[in-house]
C-alpha cells in the first residue's frame, strides 16, 4: 500500500457509522485506469489536469448525478456514498481513486483514505499547501460548499502549515446548480459571485482557494471580482501532481498508451453532464454509461 502524506484529523464533524464490510480488494498493474469522481461536472476541472500531466493513463469518471449536490447532504450520508463509488472503482479495477470533490474530500477521506489498499487523493492538503506558499499576507480566502466550511478540514489543514493564517471561509450553495446547468457569465451568477466574494475583498485576501472543483470553471467571474492581484489555487494541479508521483513511486505511472481511453459514467441524468460537460471540459464527451451504485448501508 502506498504511504500517503500525514492526514490531520483536524475539523471532521462526529460521524457514527459501521464499516461493517470489509472493502473489495484487487491487485492493480501498469496498465489499470485512474478513478476520478464528483457529483456532476465540477471533477473535469480535476480530469483536465490528469489529461495534461498523465497523458497516458486510461481514466474512469464517474458522476454520482442521482444525488447531486453533495454540498447540503449530511455527513452520515456523504460518508456512505463516497463507500459505495469508492467500492465501485475497487471493483472496476483502478489503481488509484482522485475525490474530485471538495465535500468527500473535507467529510469522508480523512475516515476513508486508510481503508482501502489503492492510493485515495483528496484535494484539501494540495489546496492548503499551495494556498500557504502562494498567500504574502497571510489572508487566505476560500470558496466551497456549505458542508466542506462547516467540518473545517480545509481550515484546519491551512492552520498546521500557517498558524498565523487568516482563514476566510464562505459557503457557496448556488454555484453548482450554476454550473451543472451551463450558466457561468449570466448577470445572476455574477451577482451571487459577488455577495459570496465580498467578505473575502474586506479581509483583504490575497489568495483564493476554489474548495469545490466546480468553482475554477467560475475563474472569469471572481477573477473580474476579485482582480489581478490574488492568486487562485484550483487543486485539480496539486492532485494530478501528488497522483503523478504516487504512480512513480509505485511503479504503476504508464508511459506510453498512443489512444488513452476515458470511459464516463453517471449514476442519474447524464445528458446535461455529457452537454454541459463537454463544453467546460474542451473535449466531446462522447458516451456517458448509466450505472448503478451498489448500495452497502
Amino acid at each position: 500500500m502506498v504511504e500517503l502524506p500525514h492526514v490531520p484529523r483536524i475539523g471532521v464533524l462526529p460521524i457514527q457509522s459501521r464499516l461493517s464490510s470489509k472493502p473489495p480488494t484487487h491487485k492493480p498493474g501498469v496498465d489499470s485506469p485512474i478513478g476520478v469522481f464528483d457529483s456532476g461536472v465540477g471533477g473535469l476541472t480535476v480530469l483536465s489536469h490528469v489529461m495534461k500531466q498523465l497523458p497516458n493513463e486510461d481514466v474512469i469518471y464517474l458522476a454520482d448525478t442521482a444525488r447531486i449536490p453533495f454540498g447540503g447532504r449530511a455527513p452520515q450520508d456523504i460518508l456512505r456514498i463516497n463507500l459505495e463509488i469508492m467500492n465501485f472503482m475497487v471493483e472496476s479495477g483502478v489503481k488509484l481513486v482522485m475525490m474530485a470533490c471538495g465535500t468527500s474530500s473535507s467529510i469522508a477521506y480523512p475516515i476513508l483514505f486508510d481503508r482501502y489498499q489503492i492510493p485515495i487523493i483528496g484535494l484539501v492538503e494540495p489546496a492548503a499547501e499551495e494556498a500557504v506558499n502562494a498567500s504574502r499576507n497571510g489572508k487566505i480566502g476560500l470558496i466551497a460548499t456549505e458542508g466542506s466550511v462547516g467540518a473545517g478540514f480545509f481550515q484546519g489543514a491551512i492552520k498546521e502549515k500557517n498558524q498565523r493564517a487568516l482563514v476566510i471561509a464562505v459557503g457557496c450553495p448556488l454555484f453548482v446548480p450554476q454550473i451543472e446547468k451551463g450558466d457561468l457569465e449570466s448577470e445572476e451568477t455574477e451577482r451571487m459571485a459577488r455577495v459570496y466574494l465580498k467578505p473575502i475583498q474586506e479581509k483583504g485576501a490575497d489568495t483564493l482557494i476554489f474548495g469545490c472543483t466546480h468553482y475554477p470553471h467560475l475563474r472569469g467571474i471572481i477573477g473580474k471580482i476579485m482582480g489581478p492581484d490574488v492568486s487562485y489555487v484550483d487543486p485539480g494541479e496539486g492532485m494530478a501532481r501528488q497522483a503523478k508521483e504516487i504512480l512513480l513511486k509505485e511503479k504503476l505511472l504508464r508511459t506510453q498508451n498512443p489512444k488513452p481511453r476515458y470511459q464516463y459514467c453517471a449514476t442519474g441524468p447524464w445528458r446535461s453532464f455529457q452537454e454541459v460537460g463537454s463544453n467546460l471540459l474542451g473535449k466531446t464527451i462522447p458516451n456517458v454509461r448509466q450505472i448503478t451504485l451498489r448500495k452497502i448501508m
